[in-house]
């Protein structure tokens, strides 16, 4: 092995497989594979999609974007396209356990601090922090965190508990689902002969190049006992009864300390709208000023412009990222977090503050009450899980601020599926409810209902004392040097 850093994986052998820890340069060289990789699949749909489109409406064959897309276009090309660029990794590398297209060009894979195989909740929790990870351009975030770190660790990888090690899957073996007791079984010998032959060229011939491929062969021998990952009625059935009650219970304090910021931030919004009503341009475009001061919402009409169904999806996309923001900024120590909920409780008072000037202010009612309510709860949820990982981070206790990070992530991401679940829930309504003609006593109705389904979410009210909490990261779990 070379002197690179590496991490011993425990085996049951009694001799640890040797992973050699990926540097900045080879995750670089990885990640522009796939990126290249990603514009190419998404772009081929995107020009199929368009030639099909333009060629099927009688109209000369092209590529630019319909002035006035319609369902086809919206569904069959734009979407899938942004799923496919946006999702790639999260995708590809769940169904490949931890390997890109661009990760096995380069002879890399994802590992558990271990050295073993990631879960899919690991993979998509790496993945959602290229977020943070990306910003503020070329993933500057990341590669700075990776040349700092000892395991060249990004700051998703120290949130899923992964790292990239070096695996070029030329050796590469697992027992598959089903292959009978005599192949698991032959699997087994051959892992233990590998060992014996690789514990004594480590004592007789440590730098040698057979013994570098003996370690190639170990490492995939090794990594082939881990495939076997719990089902997802196994997965589902823990995550309802142990994962999201804990962290609920956890949340309680932090949801209601977030619950009155957004409140209070609301409140100065209105407040300094009705003081100083020229403070209203920092919170609204000139096109929403001019249409609320022309007497109409600037939500009036939005069935005319794209279906229900469109205006639905793409209110759960935003208000997704919006709450997904909260949590994820909760890695500066909070400061994130507390910054995107005054901001958009502020932007709620001072709209609020606008249409009520302009005698929209029932109108406004009308259009929020079963939508926002739920909304804003949600919003709140996720400043809270945000604010436990800052709290996580400005008092780690006994574990090291990357250990606690990490274990406030894991614990708070418990909360996020729920969350998108009700967002889901709270974009149908007011896709299909809100901007509908219904008496204000039924969309009130329906608001009530989205609250008692979020708070019921998202809320211990079981009032669980002592929930079992996921043990933090022990310090120095993997033994590398």
């Amino acid at each position: 092995m070379t002197d690179a850093p590496e991490i011993r994986s425990p085996s049951p052998t009694g001799v640890p497989a040797r992973l050699r820890i990926a540097g900045v340069g080879a995750r670089a060289y990885a990640f522009t594979v796939d990126f290249n990789i990603r514009i190419a699949i998404a772009f081929a749909w995107y020009a199929t999609g368009a030639v099909l489109h333009s060629s099927a409406n009688a109209a000369e064959v092209s590529l630019r974007r319909p002035r006035e897309p319609d369902l086809w276009w919206t569904y069959a090309i734009e979407i899938p396209v942004v799923v496919m660029f946006i999702l790639y990794h999260t995708i590809v590398e769940t169904l490949l356990r931890g390997i890109s297209p661009g990760k096995r060009f380069v002879g890399l894979r994802i590992a558990t601090l271990e050295g073993g195989v990631p879960n899919p909740g690991a993979l998509l929790l790496r993945n959602l922090f290229r977020l943070i990870d990306s910003a503020p351009i070329f993933y500057g975030v990341g590669l700075l965190m990776a040349m700092f770190n000892r395991n060249g660790q990004r700051l998703g990888d120290l949130a899923a508990g992964t790292l990239l090690v070096y695996d070029d899957g030329k050796s590469e073996m697992k027992v598959e689902a089903g292959s009978g007791f005599d192949a698991a079984a032959a699997f087994i010998t051959e892992h233990r002969s590998a060992a014996r032959r690789l514990a004594m060229a480590r004592r007789d011939a440590p730098g040698a190049a057979a013994t570098e491929t003996l370690e190639k062969r170990h490492a995939a021998l090794h990594h082939g006992l881990a495939h076997e990952t719990p089902t997802l009625r196994e997965m589902l059935r823990k995550y309802a009864e142990e994962t999201l009650p804990a962290a609920t219970h956890e949340l309680r304090p932090f949801l209601a300390v977030t619950l009155l910021g957004f409140l209070l931030a609301a409140l100065a919004g209105w407040g300094l709208v009705t003081v100083e009503p020229e403070s209203i341009r920092l919170f609204a475009s000139p096109e929403i000023l001019q249409t609320v001061q022309q007497g109409e919402l600037w939500t009036d009409g939005l069935l005319g412009v794209a279906p229900s169904s469109v205006i639905s999806g793409a209110i759960f996309f935003n208000n997704a990222v919006v709450a997904l923001a909260a949590w994820l900024l909760g890695f500066l120590f909070a400061l994130g977090t507390i910054y995107a909920i005054g901001v958009n409780g502020m932007m709620f008072g001072a709209l609020s503050a606008l249409c009520v000037a302009n005698g929209l202010g029932q109108p406004l009612l009308d259009f929020v009450a079963a939508h926002g309510p739920a909304e804003i709860f949600c919003l709140c949820a996720a400043g809270g899980a945000g604010a436990i990982v800052g709290e996580a981070l400005a008092h780690p206790g006994e574990a090291t601020r990357s250990e606690a990070f990490a274990a406030a992530v894991r614990r708070t991401a418990a909360l996020l599926p729920a969350i998108a679940i009700v967002l889901m829930f709270c974009g149908l309504i007011e896709g299909y409810v809100s901007t509908s003609s219904l008496p204000f006593a039924v969309k009130a109705a329906v608001g009530a209902v989205a609250l008692a389904i979020a708070i019921s979410a998202l809320v211990d009210w079981r009032g669980i004392r002592g929930s079992p909490q996921p043990k933090q990261l022990l310090r120095g779990a993997p033994a590398s040097r």
